[in-house]
């Protein structure tokens, strides 16, 4: 497990005003889904990491920076939600409301996390009808190619 863990701190963006992940590398900006893949996998392991290790130490921040990321997704995308298509809205709301809440579970907050949570649970129940529509995310991992491979994600 410390393998991956160590393959996640190493693949987090390092700019200054992005510290989410991504699907692919060559790709400078990151992405809702993958930040909240990562999130989930890092608040898990900081629960079994010894906290004053330096590998805990680097989860801790790691952990930090995933969460001001993706807070200022929501501030980037609006209208209280993540997502830059409305047909990944919900999905990506979603998943960033599971990562504040485990986050919080877990002794990781801030009041600003907690007022985006609410934002986001808000705008959430007033997007019922479409929670049963199922959807296509396709995420390109290698276009430069002669036959560009895809991931497609299929959710409900």
């Amino acid at each position: 497990m410390e393998e991956g863990i160590r393959w996640l701190l190493k693949v987090q963006n390092r700019s200054i005003d992005d510290h989410g992940w991504r699907f692919r590398t060559d790709i400078a900006k990151s992405d809702v889904l993958p930040t909240c893949l990562a999130l989930l996998a890092l608040i898990q392991a900081k629960n079994s990491a010894d906290p004053s290790s330096i590998l805990g130490i680097e989860i801790r921040s790691s952990i930090e920076n995933g969460l001001e990321t993706l807070v200022e997704k929501l501030r980037g995308y609006g209208d209280k939600c993540f997502g830059f298509t409305e047909q990944l809205n919900l999905r990506h709301t979603l998943y960033a409301v599971l990562v504040l809440q485990t986050a919080r579970h877990c002794g990781i907050t801030k009041v600003e996390y907690s007022v985006v949570e609410h934002e986001a649970l808000e705008w959430l129940s007033s997007q019922e009808v479409r929670v049963l529509q199922p959807i296509q995310e396709h995420i390109p991992i290698d276009p430069d190619r002669i036959n560009p491979q895809w991931i497609t994600i299929f959710s409900t």
